[in-house]
């Protein structure tokens, strides 16, 4: 059994001179659950000099948290994306992780860019008794919007 719930957050009151980050929960049948924030840097707010192609960067960070609500690890994918209003490519992408609690540890990650996508996957192990496969990213189109996928 799976719910979640998103919020907004509005990062300030001009559009595109901070980022803007959005929220959401993900509540699992055994009690734990994981916190999944998309924050979006670069719109028409930043200065980008004379240029008719446009940078935008997008991270997004999953965040797990056992069934006693203690942070166990994260997972963060980041991806930069240049378009035009006629073409879109990731220029780059990245990824890293954070391990809270002693027992838990990433087996294994990887990070991928094709077309107009930055995608990451990661697998959690906790002490050979459990494990957490992720997978999270973005795409943006070619005017310069970011969805999660």
């Amino acid at each position: 059994m799976l719910f979640t719930s998103a919020i907004s957050v509005n990062a300030a009151e001009s559009p595109g001179m901070a980022p803007d980050i959005t929220k959401e929960i993900v509540y699992y049948a055994d009690g734990s659950y994981a916190t999944i924030e998309t924050t979006v840097y670069g719109g028409e707010g930043y200065i980008q000099p004379m240029a008719t192609a446009k940078l935008k960067t997008s991270q997004r960070t999953y965040t797990y948290y056992d069934s006693s609500d203690k942070k166990a690890w994260d997972f963060t994918v980041k991806g930069t994306f240049q378009y035009d209003g006629t073409r879109v490519v990731a220029k780059s992408s990245s990824s890293s992780y954070n391990v809270y609690i002693s027992g838990w540890k990433c087996a294994s990650r990887s990070t991928t860019k094709s077309g107009a996508t930055v995608k990451g996957t990661a697998r959690f192990e906790y002490r050979g008794a459990a494990s957490k496969t992720v997978t999270i990213g973005m795409k943006c189109s070619k005017t310069g919007t970011i969805s999660a996928i």
